[in-house]
């Protein structure tokens, strides 16, 4: 079992939501690349380039761009 947080950035560089999620692994084996999918609700109040990045035991995993667009209306 491992846990994690999911940190959203927003176009400021603003944390905007944080939120923590366990990934189990299974049965012990040499290589393990566990499948998942995870929903993170976070108020979206302007256009531009967020971060998603993915921590744990004050390690930095994955820092992914999202480029947010807002609707024409």
């Amino acid at each position: 079992m491992f846990k994690f947080a999911a940190t959203i950035f927003g176009s400021d560089g603003r944390v905007v939501s944080e939120q923590t999620f366990t990934v189990f692994s299974g049965n012990s084996r040499a290589v393990s690349r566990p499948t998942f999918g995870l929903l993170i609700n976070f108020p979206i109040d302007r256009e531009g380039v967020w971060t998603v990045s993915i921590q744990s035991g004050g390690f930095e995993f994955e820092r992914l761009p999202i480029e947010i667009r807002l609707a024409k209306t």
